[in-house]
């Protein structure tokens, strides 16, 4: 089965987190990594996010997306996307 996700509220969720350029985030919900995947387009070189979720299809379909934005690198149970 093909993982599907569609991100809810995304901006609103993301405007109000008031990313720096240089921050670290952590998402413990990563999902298809929509809302991650903004936070790196935010980013400057210095920041990153790193995602976690349970489910391997999950952290696969974000990594997938990642490159779409950024660096990655994947692990067992997470990815940092930039």
């Amino acid at each position: 089965m093909e993982f599907q996700h569609r991100s809810v509220l995304l901006y609103e969720t993301i405007d109000g987190l008031h990313v720096k350029p240089d921050g670290v985030y952590v998402d413990g919900t990563l999902g298809g990594g929509g809302h991650s995947l903004e936070i790196c387009r935010r980013l400057g070189a210095k920041g990153s996010i790193i995602g976690i979720d349970q489910d391997a299809a999950a952290i696969e379909a974000a990594g997938e997306a990642a490159y779409v934005v950024g660096r990655i690198e994947e692990g067992e149970k997470g990815v940092t996307l930039c």
